[in-house]
């Protein structure tokens, strides 16, 4: 499952969009892995980035139709062990967007963010 980021976004009357650069719907983003993954309601868009490659390598947990979210899915096909005293860390980057936004638009929201 997800474990460490989770983002539930609100509940509408319709469920919101999910797409990546490669794939769209809930069926084809959830575990998968992506650079960057977009979940869009009604006049709004959030735009996570995995920011590390290894960030990357970790598949996305999504839900739109039960309820709206995204996580990280740290533990998806295999256990992640951390030793005692060790850290696991990832880095996720979330853009904000006051409205909607396409594929493309998403893209470059995701390249900015990881730039800074």
């Amino acid at each position: 499952g997800y474990g460490g980021f989770f983002w539930r976004a609100p509940k509408e009357a319709a469920p919101p969009t999910v797409f990546s650069a490669t794939h769209e719907g809930e069926s084809e983003v959830h575990g998968r892995t992506a650079d960057w993954l977009a979940l869009a309601g009604d006049g709004w868009t959030l735009v996570f980035v995995g920011a590390t490659e290894e960030t990357r390598r970790d598949p996305w947990f999504v839900r739109t139709t039960e309820y709206p979210g995204v996580g990280s899915s740290l533990a998806a096909h295999e256990r992640l062990p951390v030793a005692a005293g060790a850290s696991v860390v990832r880095r996720i980057i979330t853009v904000v967007v006051d409205g909607g936004t396409d594929r493309e638009t998403a893209a470059r929201y995701a390249r900015e963010a990881v730039a800074r």
